[in-house]
């Protein structure tokens, strides 16, 4: 609703409000009515706010979330039920702005309203921070791209392709590449500690599972005992027969079967119930904030065991590089499961030595 008011630097009286219609949103913090007498700066303001839904009404004013809506009916272009959530914390954000009005600068605003923390790097160059805070920085600005500025692209994007908008040109949060990224990682002493004196079966079994299958943590927590994989005869998830893994990639919506480490066949073989999921949680998030969800308990591992703090993904560039160390670029990419090999370069492991004898070995 518009409401006029009066402004001691200005004679005129002033319009300000919000008007709304369905999702759409038009607000005014100072317009001048070009009036003195406030009758007619009432009539000015009744006057505005008409042609506003005048204008809501004939020109096209798709919003965010009308532009969503129609998406998610597209099954070429809906989100999948796993980012779902994504594009829904994004529509309280984004919803009810048009189309239109989507460009950098709005973009970056919102990301910093989803993103408080990003703040302390606003205006600085990742290029230019220390290399821990860079590294820290880079973490950050990936989870602003991958929670909030793809979900509006993509939106955005589609909106183009149907001419209901101009195609945009997004820019991203700078992050350093896969090889640039430092890589936290368990030592073979602090998987021995865990496995000692961890005394959570649960947690300490999903860390084991994390390790030596070398799969994302939604990816474990997908894995189920009646499940089986299409492209591999309908074997089950779990094979104890083949002593194999056939794991869901949601990453690529892919099938990967992997070989059975020893050390996870024997976990596996004293689990008697085999009816339902592995692992007791539904997705990582699940109880997130209850004594008996993952980040609690996998905190309380780190602790009892006396190892260094790490979170699940660390257990995959564990796998990643305990292969790295004696293994070819493609026999890595295979086992892990990557299709880049950017990606892999970053886990194989050259000695000094090597490289030593290889420089040596040049013709004088």
């Amino acid at each position: 609703m518009l409401t006029i008011f009066k402004r001691d630097e200005s004679p005129f009286w002033q319009i300000r409000g919000t008007v709304k219609l369905g999702r759409k949103v038009k607000t005014i913090n100072k317009l001048s009515t070009g009036r003195i007498n406030q009758k007619e700066a009432k009539d000015e303001c009744d006057r505005v706010n008409a042609e506003i839904i005048r204008n809501f009404e004939q020109e096209d004013c798709m919003t965010w979330t009308e532009c969503f809506e129609r998406m998610k009916k597209n099954p070429k272009h809906c989100p999948s039920q796993q980012r779902m959530s994504v594009f829904k914390r994004v529509e309280k954000l984004a919803g009810d702005y048009e189309l239109r009005d989507f460009n950098d600068d709005l973009i970056f605003e919102l990301a910093y309203k989803q993103y408080p923390n990003l703040k302390q790097w606003e205006g600085k160059k990742l290029r230019d921070l220390p290399y821990a805070e860079r590294q820290l920085a880079s973490s950050k600005f990936n989870s602003a791209n991958a929670g909030i500025i793809l979900p509006i692209s993509k939106v955005l994007h589609y909106g183009a392709k149907q001419g209901w908008c101009n195609d945009p040109t997004i820019e991203h949060f700078e992050v350093l590449n896969a090889r640039a990224k430092h890589k936290e990682k368990f030592s073979i002493e602090d998987v021995r500690a865990i496995e000692e004196k961890c005394t959570d079966e649960g947690i300490k079994f999903l860390f084991i599972f994390l390790i030596y299958a070398g799969c994302r943590i939604s990816e474990a927590l997908n894995m189920h005992w009646q499940d089986t994989n299409p492209e591999n005869d309908d074997r089950p998830m779990i094979d104890l027969e083949q002593d194999e893994l056939n794991i869901w990639q949601f990453k690529t919506q892919e099938w990967i079967t992997k070989p059975m480490h020893p050390k996870l066949k024997e976990y596996l073989e004293r689990i008697n119930y085999r009816e339902e999921r592995l692992f007791e949680w539904d997705h990582l998030h699940d109880r997130q904030n209850n004594p008996s969800g993952i980040p609690t308990r996998w905190w309380a591992m780190c602790q009892q065991a006396g190892v260094k703090y790490k979170n699940r993904h660390a257990c995959r560039h564990t796998h990643a590089s305990w292969l790295g160390k004696k293994n070819s670029l493609q026999a890595l990419m295979t086992a892990v499961g990557w299709k880049s090999s950017k990606v892999a370069l970053g886990y194989v492991h050259t000695d000094k030595k090597e490289v030593k004898d290889m420089i040596n070995g040049l013709p004088e």
